[in-house]
């Protein structure tokens, strides 16, 4: 793993100790979320962005995993209008602007 990277994963993806592995050296993930993890809600915004797309972010805590990924994520959820489906990712990157 290298520091600085990003790192993607699909959903299938699910381990939280090589997440906090990744956050330890530097790095970033993002990771498409199972529709069944549990958090809980630090804090929340919405944006709207052009096209038909709207994004939540969220800083989260999960409550089963904080033990092995204490820190923080955030929560990008988005809905295509178009098509009606629901896209949720999660990130360690906190500081990127919501128009990526």
């Amino acid at each position: 793993m290298e520091e600085n990277a990003y790192y993607i994963f699909d959903r299938g993806y699910n381990d939280f100790a090589q997440l906090y592995r990744i956050q330890t050296i530097g790095a970033c993930f993002v990771i498409r979320a199972k529709n069944n993890v549990k958090y809980r809600v630090l804090s929340w915004k919405e944006e709207c962005l052009k096209g038909s797309y709207r994004i939540r972010l969220s800083s989260l805590r999960f409550i089963k995993s904080s033990k092995v990924y204490p820190e923080k994520l955030r929560r990008v959820v988005f809905r295509d209008e178009e098509t009606g489906v629901i896209y949720t990712y999660l990130t360690n990157d906190l500081e990127a602007s919501g128009h990526w």
